[in-house]
């Protein structure tokens, strides 16, 4: 898995965490007590789910897919039993823990794209495309997270590179409890920016 689909399938997971409790909001609307509008459902706006998919079906495939792809990670990997909990954000947050397993799996696109594609349809039902924010970049993280972000942010970088800066100790570094190197974004951008400005523009070439 390249890094752009992990960090989408990390982004995935979270709007799955994030957003699939707002499907109960819409399959159980709440109702005014008082007022006009006294015992009205309340209008659900901008919805672009296909009137022929319903709330509760879409749902539910989202529940059975990740069911599926949490006893996958549980079967091949010692990551000990999935959450017997059904819900899409308690499995979506357990996935989101197994993440660096799944990408070494080769079942482990196939996973990303499948929760990517349920991700955006349970994102288009519940959030009006008005109120999407990009997603905030981490601040601290392994290489491949770091360098993922920074090339998303503009910075022109590679893993090699940033490990090489991390072995020379140009940029600092910590040991994380689960043994993972853990650098700032921020320092590799601050040391992207400043290689850039020492080799100067590009020569021309007559």
């Amino acid at each position: 898995m390249d890094d752009q689909l992990l960090t989408m399938f990390s982004h995935s997971l979270f709007d799955l965490e994030s957003y699939s409790p707002l499907l109960d909001e819409l399959l159980f609307p709440r109702q005014p007590a008082a007022g006009e509008n006294a015992g009205k459902a309340v209008a659900v706006k901008g919805s672009k789910v296909p009137l022929s998919t319903s709330i509760l079906d879409l749902k539910i495939e989202c529940e059975v897919l990740l069911a599926r792809w949490c006893s996958t990670v549980s079967q091949f990997a010692d990551v000990g039993q999935p959450p017997g909990d059904r819900a899409i954000h308690v499995r979506a947050a357990w996935l989101q823990q197994q993440l660096f397993v799944i990408d070494e799996m080769p079942w482990g696109e196939m996973c990303a794209e499948e929760v990517i594609a349920s991700s955006r349809l349970v994102r288009d039902v519940v959030v009006d495309p008005r109120e999407w924010d990009d997603p905030k970049p981490i601040e601290i993280g392994s290489c491949r997270e770091i360098v993922s972000w920074a090339r998303h942010l503009g910075a022109q970088v590679s893993r090699s590179t940033v490990q090489r800066w991390i072995d020379r100790g140009e940029i600092p570094s910590e040991i994380a409890p689960d043994g993972r190197v853990l650098i700032s974004l921020a320092n590799v951008l601050d040391h992207a920016r400043a290689g850039l400005l020492e080799s100067g523009p590009p020569r021309a070439v007559s």
